[in-house]
């Protein structure tokens, strides 16, 4: 985030997750409800990993493993009934792994709210973020599931 950024001025997690979510259900109604709910926790883990900047990790692997065990630690606490912490687990790991169509939804929906954010600060800050811009266009034209929402827009 730009330095001379106030805390109210940056988007905070549970922003983030939100506007992700949003975002997810409005790129995937056919499944609207767990997109959302991908949405939401999709950042969950880094209430204790914190946020690593794709370009500070090593091993991809290690990273999302790391990310479960904060994920497993943080559901043993939520008061949820089996069926609800079974269905949660189930999301977030189909989120990680990334190997799903709506896995790849809300990563766009993740990349979009980054780009909108990214836009909101330049114009707040006069500041140059298009490496976050870049980042965000590679991995949504780079997406498996690009292909698929571009043929259900009416554009």
């Amino acid at each position: 985030y730009p330095e001379s950024a106030t805390a109210e001025q940056v988007e905070n997690v549970a922003q983030h997750s939100y506007k992700t979510a949003l975002l997810a259900a409005l790129l995937w109604p056919e499944n609207a409800a767990d997109a959302f709910i991908m949405g939401l926790i999709h950042d969950l883990a880094e209430i204790h990993t914190g946020d690593i900047p794709p370009q500070h990790v090593k091993n991809k692997d290690q990273k999302h493993a790391e990310e479960q065990t904060a994920f497993d630690q943080l559901m043993q606490h939520c008061g949820c009934t089996q069926t609800h912490l079974d269905f949660l687990q189930k999301s977030f790991q189909t989120y990680i792994s990334n190997h799903s169509t709506i896995g790849h939804i809300v990563h766009i929906a993740d990349k979009l709210d980054m780009a909108f954010q990214a836009l909101y600060y330049e114009d707040l800050h006069h500041v140059n973020l298009q490496e976050f811009l870049d980042s965000a266009q590679t991995v949504i034209e780079n997406s498996p599931a690009c292909a698929t929402l571009r043929g259900t827009w009416p554009i």
